[in-house]
């Protein structure tokens, strides 16, 4: 993930609209419009991806269940474009 720039990333052949899937967000566990809070313990860094696909779905699934589809996803190099394993910004 970068934070301040996309420059933070490894140079390599990459798109804007790729790159700006690995910012760096603030993930709600609990959606502030289900009642969740701002408080440090309902808060996690995600990749924009992350974020805004859970947030997308129609049943947005708990954390735990979110995190295991994801892992079993980026263990299958298929969460993210290649380059971003490639760059060895994400493990699969």
């Amino acid at each position: 993930m970068w934070l301040v720039s996309p420059d933070e990333l490894p140079v390599g052949k990459r798109s804007d609209a790729a790159v700006a899937k690995l910012r760096c967000t603030a993930e709600h566990l609990v959606a502030q419009c289900e009642g969740g809070t701002n408080a440090a313990s309902n808060i996690v860094a995600a990749c924009a991806r992350c974020n805004h696909t859970r947030h997308r779905l129609q049943k947005p699934p708990e954390p735990p269940a979110y995190r295991r589809l994801v892992a079993k996803q980026v263990a299958q190099r298929c969460w993210h474009q290649r380059w971003v394993y490639d760059a060895g910004l994400a493990v699969g």
